[in-house]
């Protein structure tokens, strides 16, 4: 009999292997059909049988119903009582258990009798499965009663008799066992009474943990069912008591350890939906109290928000916050996560002076502790001390609105009453790169349906590309006497010659043409190596020309806005046929050439004028020929004209199609992409690429 447990459970140290690579043939096994079991009242009984002189149970069993009551009740009761698969688990324990690999015996009753049930119905089914046959054996072995004892010998229970010290030494450990698997059926009950038969509100993680807890109890009835069953078929000579008790006493042991962890995960989960409960109604309240609200995210504690800057840890006390409004950044860890933040912290750090919102971080999923300390540390901005500081009510109601957004950064305002109706994507602060909105009063949400994103315009302009990354360095006197924004030209590339060659050219239609000015601005590749240009930037420091490194910070916001651009329209089911879609598409393949590129637009709030682009050898061809498609008109009116110039003369130019790169953090979304050039479908390669 020890052998037998020591085979269905193994020794103390491998009770969870065991355990981890069985759960998972167990949890195929489930599959319930909504069958409801009175699992409490059953219960009840069960505990009367199993400790019949015990004042606990009997106090349960008075406090629910007396004694009259209790029969009423299963003999008038139709339903909720599976009598019938009890009946047949019971001749299974009684019949086929002895001798059998217990593991395996309680995955076959739980694929043949038990998957219809919720998890907790299948230990209270088995326990009374078992409670039918330990029942009798109970009665059996009251040998003062001539019929019991009689029937006793028919069943070979002489053993019994003549070594009864044996006897009361192995019945005292299957008690043992049998009170450990109650006390364990106990606590999986109370998730079943708080959190509803089919556990809906449950973790992941817990629902596994109770379905694991559900094999441990069967198990050990199975085990217990066993001993009981062969007390009839082997003299206690061939039963190795001390062994057997001593084994039955350590999986005991296991079985209450595992108890008090799950009753840990109860009382855990129990206080989390009680503090989601409450941040639900705190929210839903009219007045709404701003440090209120704060204390339920973070913890009603002393100071559990810091900022780290330099390396110089700072409390931020409640007090601070009064009179502040606060902007959530929500966010987990994903590759490429580490960019976005460098890129928000650089626009805080900006207008940090000027805006009246404190930034505080709020993590979602963040379990490794190196992936939370890295972003932290890249933070200028409020942050949480440890992850511990987080409620588990506060963090799944958080958590809820975070997946609204496919799980994507988002800035979730907290005016000074509370939360604001508007919640913001991360896409849309790329895309505009502008915290001033925060002092506005009136904040462009996406979810208020009043924004417009970019990539619902019919064409991309320059305030989407430059807004908030550059002021043009003056204004152009028009003929009539007016102002107006000069063009502006981005330009890239990294062919020295050809630079020199192009800015010469710009150069000289600024003095010939008095009334157009165009500005150049050179910009970077994003990954480019800043040293491998250097001969570019001295050229255009002696020009005077502005110029992005690959390290400027604006570099990384125009590229990032066009990234995020993308990718937020494709994660929103755009169509890269779209005019708008081909543009930047068109621009991010100039960021994956080393050839010359140009972008012209103009500045003008007044105005939303379309971008003209070209490749490098196109643009300088027309520039050439200026004098044979403009005479004179507004700075508006070359720019289309230059427009529709460079379209056409790119379709007699040999050209190359577009290459583009995009970052891992645009996501699964993007199937096709059709190109900018051919209208063909574009082809789809991995590309892996280090830190240079």
């Amino acid at each position: 009999m020890a052998g037998l447990v020591k085979q269905a459970f193994g020794v103390a140290g491998k009770v969870k292997q065991v355990i981890t690579t069985t759960i998972d043939d167990v949890l195929k096994t489930h599959q319930p059909d909504g069958t409801q079991v009175d699992v409490h009242h059953l219960f009840d009984i069960l505990s009367t049988i199993f400790l019949p002189n015990d004042a606990d149970a009997d106090a349960v069993l008075k406090q629910n119903a007396d004694t009259e009551t209790i029969w009423n009740f299963f003999c008038q009761k139709t339903d909720g009582i599976p009598a019938e698969t009890i009946r047949k688990l019971s001749c299974e324990m009684t019949c086929n258990c002895s001798g059998k690999d217990a593991q395996e015996k309680t995955k076959e009753m739980l694929k043949v009798h038990l998957s219809r049930y919720y998890w907790d119905a299948k230990i209270v089914i088995s326990l009374a499965a078992f409670a039918v046959n330990f029942g009798e054996f109970r009665l059996l072995t009251q040998f003062d009663n001539p019929i019991a004892k009689h029937v006793a010998l028919l069943k070979r229970l002489q053993g019994i008799i003549k070594n009864p010290s044996s006897y009361d030494k192995l019945f005292a450990g299957i008690n043992v066992l049998i009170q450990a698997t109650l006390t364990l059926t106990r606590c999986v009950l109370q998730f079943t009474k708080y959190f509803g038969t089919s556990n809906p509100k449950l973790s992941t993680s817990t629902i596994q943990t109770v379905s694991k807890a559900a094999f441990y109890a069967i198990q050990s009835v199975v085990i217990c069912s066993t001993h009981i069953s062969g007390l009839g078929l082997e003299t206690q000579a061939q039963i190795d008591v001390t062994v057997t008790v001593s084994t039955l006493s350590t999986l005991a042991t296991q079985i209450i350890t595992f108890t008090q962890d799950l009753q840990k995960q109860f009382d855990a989960s129990k206080q989390d939906q009680e503090e989601y409960t409450s941040v639900v109604q705190l929210f839903k309240e009219k007045s709404k109290n701003k440090i209120a609200i704060l204390k339920a995210l973070f913890g009603d504690v002393k100071s559990p928000l810091v900022v780290v800057r330099n390396h110089i840890t700072t409390e931020v006390s409640w007090e601070h916050l009064e009179s502040k409004k606060v902007l959530l950044f929500i966010c987990s860890y994903y590759p490429g996560i580490e960019k976005e933040i460098k890129d928000l912290a650089d626009v805080y750090i900006e207008h940090q002076d000027t805006i009246e919102y404190q930034l505080i971080w709020f993590p979602i999923n963040i379990t490794n502790e190196n992936h939370f300390t890295t972003l932290k540390s890249l933070m200028p901005w409020c942050t949480v001390r440890d992850m511990s500081v987080l409620r588990g009510g506060a963090y799944k109601y958080i958590e809820k609105i975070w997946k609204k957004f496919q799980k994507k950064p988002i800035l979730l305002p907290l005016g000074i009453e509370g939360l604001e109706e508007s919640h913001y994507t991360i896409d849309w602060l790329w895309t505009t790169f502008d915290l001033q909105w925060t002092n506005r009063g009136s904040s462009p949400s996406i979810t208020d349906g009043k924004q417009k994103q970019p990539w619902e315009e019919l064409q991309l302009n320059f305030h989407y590309l430059l807004g908030s990354l550059y002021q043009p360095r003056k204004a152009t006197q028009t003929s009539n006497g007016g102002v107006s924004a000069p063009i502006i030209c981005l330009y890239g590339g990294e062919e020295l010659k050809w630079i020199q060659t192009f800015t010469q050219l710009v150069e000289a239609l600024n003095t010939k043409l008095t009334t157009i000015t165009i500005e150049l601005v050179y910009v970077s590749k994003r990954d480019a190596i800043d040293d491998n240009n250097r001969d570019i930037f001295k050229f255009l420091e002696t020009k005077s020309i502005t110029y992005w490194t690959a390290k400027d910070t604006k570099c990384r916001r125009f590229w990032g806005r066009l990234e995020n651009l993308f990718s937020s329209a494709i994660r929103n089911g755009r169509n890269t046929k779209q005019d708008i879609m081909k543009e930047v598409i068109t621009l991010l393949g100039y960021n994956a050439s080393s050839k010359g590129w140009t972008v012209f637009g103009q500045l003008d709030a007044k105005l939303s004028v379309k971008i003209a682009k070209a490749s490098g050898g196109v643009a300088e061809l027309v520039l050439k020929e200026t004098e044979k498609w403009w005479t004179t008109g507004s700075i508006t009116d070359f720019l289309k004209k230059l427009s529709i110039q460079l379209d056409e003369k790119a379709k007699t130019e040999p050209h190359h199609c577009c290459h583009v790169m995009l970052p891992s953090t645009v996501g699964d979304n993007v199937h096709e992409i059709t190109c900018p050039v051919c209208e063909k479908d574009m082809g789809n390669f991995r590309f892996y690429t280090c830190c240079v």
